[in-house]
């Protein structure tokens, strides 16, 4: 089913994705045996003996190393290709297809192992499907401010040539005095945030700033349109 699946990514998904996929799909269960068919477990777990413990533990491991490997543009093959098509042509979050496929593979276990099992699963699921939305989400976040000074030349400069972002300007005109103002518009990731804030009180401390959460930007710089 791994190949099957990757086969299926190779064409539907880029090249770079099928290449990190490929190494994935060969190390991850090469991995797991080892891991399985040796005392380094046993080692590594040998006063864990409370299965929600295990499961809680093996959920945080999971949803970071699957957190990462998203991020990154790659999966871990199998199922994984699937989380990531759903994300591509039906824009659902990974972190949520992940979570509905795990949900279904654990609802089949019902048929098959005990309910304490099956009800650890879901834990397992539902704690790891949460540590990749945050970690996949995390530093992708966008911004919008807008910006107004007496130094704007300065501010679209530094905007422009220092932090390599586009920016807008927009005729304003003050409410108090109805003085005719310019304002800045500009858009920025989450990783951007205090450092743009922190240059332009630099440059302005009495700068008027006001920042708003983007929800979906796209363009160049940011997300690319999916064309379905």
């Amino acid at each position: 089913l791994n190949w099957i699946l990757f086969v299926v990514g190779l064409i539907f998904l880029k090249k770079d994705f099928a290449l990190k996929t490929l190494i994935s799909t060969i190390t991850y269960p090469l991995i797991v045996n080892v891991l399985y068919h040796t005392n380094i477990a046993e080692f590594l777990i040998k006063d864990l003996n409370d299965p929600l413990l295990a499961s809680i533990i093996a959920a945080i491991l999971t949803g970071v190393g699957l957190g990462l490997v998203y991020k990154v543009g790659g999966s871990t093959g199998g199922l994984d290709v699937v989380s990531v098509m759903l994300n591509k042509y039906c824009g659902i979050k990974i972190s949520q297809s992940t979570f509905i496929i795990d949900s279904i593979i654990v609802g089949l276990g019902l048929f098959m192992v005990s309910v304490n099992s099956s009800l650890y699963g879901i834990i397992c699921v539902i704690v790891a499907s949460y540590l990749i939305e945050i970690i996949t989400i995390r530093g992708n976040s966008s911004y919008m401010m807008h910006i107004v000074s007496d130094k704007m030349e300065l501010i679209n400069d530094y905007i422009i040539n220092d932090l390599e972002r586009g920016s807008t300007i927009i005729a304003a005109k003050g409410g108090i005095h109805m003085d005719d103002k310019q304002m800045i518009e500009v858009i920025f990731n989450e990783k951007e945030y205090y450092k743009i804030k922190h240059e332009i009180q630099k440059i302005d401390k009495d700068a008027f700033l006001s920042v708003y959460k983007a929800v979906n930007v796209y363009g160049n710089g940011f997300e690319m349109i999916n064309r379905k």
